[in-house]
């Protein structure tokens, strides 16, 4: 992929209120970010594909008895001084799939963007 997005979180909050009517704001839960892969239009990876496809396909079925499976991924990104990055993806699933506009007028990359959901991520050092 030529291009991640999302690979954050944030807390949810939920506010308390104390002695004399004072308020505070407490975290309650983390909300991880969609985590959102662009890439030009080619062939994914076979195993990926396969996985995307399967997931799409058992949501279109009527009478899906395929569940969609979750499956943990690992995203390394090289810095500038060729140090990877990882982040540890856990429990992700796509979300949506899309093609960048096509216009014969322009000559440029169809891009195709996959969104995951995950319920943590972890960066690995």
């Amino acid at each position: 992929f030529t291009e991640v997005s999302g690979l954050g979180w944030n807390y949810e909050k939920q506010t308390q209120t104390g002695s004399e009517n004072t308020a505070q704001e407490l975290p309650k839960a983390i909300k991880y970010g969609k985590i959102t892969l662009k890439s030009p239009l080619v062939p994914l990876a076979a195993p990926f594909e396969i996985w995307v496809n399967d997931c799409c396909n058992s949501l279109n079925m009527k009478n899906a008895k395929d569940q969609i499976i979750a499956l943990d991924m690992v995203i390394t990104l090289q810095s500038q001084a060729n140090v990877p990055v990882a982040w540890l993806c856990s429990h992700c699933y796509p979300v949506g799939c899309s093609l960048s506009g096509l216009d014969a007028a322009r000559s440029g990359l169809a891009m195709e963007t996959v969104t995951l959901n995950c319920n943590r991520l972890e960066r690995k050092l």
